[in-house]
């Protein structure tokens, strides 16, 4: 029913789902993690400014986003946690159906068709509020050793007295941080303090597109290079950036462009890295807003179809609708172009 977020938890599907949307009810807004702040917030407002009834999103709608929301419909119930794909438990279904209704009015949830099934009890600890208690906490040390690498290492996987809190495996800065920690240059200054405190802050810069890949790796030993001797060569800097600054490729293409913009405006951030830090922090951000911009466009243009959008809307209005048809036989119906009448 209108005012609906679907949820499901694949970009494929994401895509899927909106397109069938577009097609029947003339178009749908999405929301995913990968997308940048300005491109959801664009999206969202899509859906809460009523331009489209139906949003479509995976559980990056469970953080933070408070919309006028009457049904959440699960297109899945089960998700890849980065380890394993597995069912959704109740605490996490409550989440994203807590979308719904908020706490002005009562909201519904349930399922997009028969295959799915959700557990009775489950249905019934989300409605009841009704949560299993917390077994463990994930957990990471902070009192970090930086009187040599091997020390930080060994600092950063020390596990906690106590059996609530759990350390977390994979995280990308230490996986960085031991693959950095075998470079010649590392282990020639292995218990020096500036160095290692360095290398860490290096590590630690994100990677938005989550692909754990040598582009990745390859920028983080680049940019210990130029450190561990001053700042970030702006020559090489600019050439990294400005290969960003393009609006072209398809929507996949601007995601991947906006993830590595992003690591950017994170990195110019490091005033103590750059030169010109003003200059450069003001470039990569209205290169991200650019992107970001362009990628609203495209999906815009994807998954909405405003002549649908707009006749169904008239429609269910029991509005009567203004028709035009044009000397050369094009006919308008609310401004919207709907066909052509040849023969009258």
């Amino acid at each position: 029913k209108p005012r609906s977020a679907i949820v499901t938890f694949s970009i494929s599907e994401i895509y899927r789902i909106a397109e069938l949307v577009r097609t029947q009810k003339g178009g749908a807004a999405v929301v995913m993690g990968s997308l940048s702040p300005r491109t959801r917030n664009s999206q969202v407002d899509l859906y809460q400014n009523g331009q489209v009834d139906f949003l479509i999103a995976t559980d990056a709608i469970g953080m933070g986003l408070n919309l006028d929301i009457d049904h959440v419909a699960f297109a899945a119930n089960s998700k890849f946690d980065g380890n394993v794909n597995r069912s959704l438990s109740a605490n996490e279904i409550a989440q994203i159906a807590g979308r719904a209704g908020r706490s002005s009015k009562n909201g519904t949830f349930g399922i997009i068709n028969d295959d799915l099934i959700l557990n009775k009890k489950l249905v019934e600890m989300v409605e009841n509020h009704d949560f299993p208690s917390l077994f463990k906490i994930w957990w990471r040390n902070s009192e970090l050793d930086f009187t040599s690498v091997k020390g930080l290492i060994k600092s950063l996987e020390k596990t906690s007295p106590s059996n609530l809190l759990k350390k977390k495996g994979n995280a990308l800065d230490l996986i960085s941080l031991t693959n950095m920690s075998k470079l010649k240059l590392v282990t020639k200054n292995q218990t020096n303090q500036f160095v290692v405190s360095l290398l860490w802050d290096i590590c630690q810069i994100p990677d938005f597109g989550n692909l754990y890949s040598d582009r990745h790796f390859n920028l983080l030993e680049t940019l210990f290079n130029y450190l561990i001797k001053g700042k970030v060569d702006n020559d090489w800097m600019k050439n990294q950036i400005v290969s960003l600054n393009r609006l072209d490729g398809e929507i996949e293409t601007l995601l991947y462009r906006i993830a590595n913009i992003r690591t950017w405006t994170y990195i110019t951030n490091k005033n103590n890295w750059i030169n010109d830090h003003e200059f450069w922090q003001n470039e990569t951000k209205g290169i991200e807003d650019k992107l970001s911009d362009e990628l609203h466009e495209r999906l815009t243009k994807r998954f909405i179809d405003k002549k649908i959008v707009i006749l169904t809307k008239k429609l269910n209005e029991k509005i009567s609708l203004e028709a035009k048809v044009k000397f050369d036989g094009k006919v308008f119906v609310e401004g919207q172009e709907v066909g052509f009448l040849k023969g009258f």
